[in-house]
């Protein structure tokens, strides 16, 4: 029995999960009690995504797990949609984020970094974001 291990879930139904409360966090943003309410539940999904990206870091992935997870951020435009919900987080989502996003930035295929392509690919939607805030 495995009574310490977390949910085992696939990287695109994590990406959904997240997605889904992103948007919703980010729609709710008129009403403070909503606001709070998502934000606490935001946790909970930041959480396995940053356990799994620091899981990615330890333990020598397989390639094509890390792959397949950075392909459904990019699909999804999760990044964008932490970007904006950065000032609607409290500050331990807003370290995760942050941290989620440094590693996605970081990461490397060779001689391309496939965050940053995606970012110059989207402009309009990414530099321009960080520049509101």
């Amino acid at each position: 029995m495995h009574f310490f291990g977390g949910k085992k879930t696939n990287p695109s139904g994590l990406v959904e999960m997240l997605v889904d409360n992103f948007t919703s966090l980010i729609a709710s943003k008129e009403k403070e009690s909503e606001v709070n309410k998502k934000s606490e539940k935001a946790v909970d999904f930041d959480r396995n995504l940053n356990t799994l990206c620091k899981k990615f870091l330890d333990l020598e992935p397989s390639c094509e797990i890390v792959a397949q997870l950075c392909h459904e951020i990019y699909s999804h435009d999760l990044i964008i949609l932490m970007i904006k919900a950065i000032p609607f987080l409290d500050f331990e989502n807003r370290k995760e984020t942050v941290g989620i996003l440094s590693y996605l930035l970081h990461r490397q295929v060779g001689v391309r970094m496939p965050t940053v392509d995606y970012m110059l690919s989207k402009p309009d939607s990414t530099v321009f974001e960080l520049l509101r805030m």
